[in-house]
């Protein structure tokens, strides 16, 4: 059993501690296996958590300004990408707002 986890996998061991089953069946000796995948989300996903439609989504991936796989003939936006159209939209919104605050003190 592995005692000493590498810090980017300490996310993981704490979650496998939390699932009861993890920690019964390495006490009973058991093979445990880890598996990692990329996590893919919808269009219609990514809409919904960034108060876009699924076609305006859509449209930007057929533009090339969101990064998507296909899976068989449909779309699917990694996760990460996801996280980096949310962290620029989030930029700026900051941005837009520190404008707009500074017109209105120094106008």
């Amino acid at each position: 059993m592995l005692r000493h986890w590498p810090p980017g996998l300490a996310h993981i061991h704490k979650r496998m501690l939390a699932d009861r089953r993890v920690p019964t069946a390495a006490e009973a000796d058991e093979t445990v296996t880890v598996t990692s995948g990329v996590r893919l989300l919808t269009p219609a996903q990514v809409g919904r958590r960034l108060g876009l439609s699924r076609s305006t989504v859509t449209r930007r991936v057929a533009k090339g300004e969101i990064g998507a796989t296909m899976v068989g003939h449909r779309h699917r936006i990694p996760y990460l990408e996801y996280q980096r159209i949310w962290r620029d939209l989030a930029r700026k919104i900051a941005s837009d707002s520190v404008s707009g605050v500074e017109a209105e003190l120094f106008r």
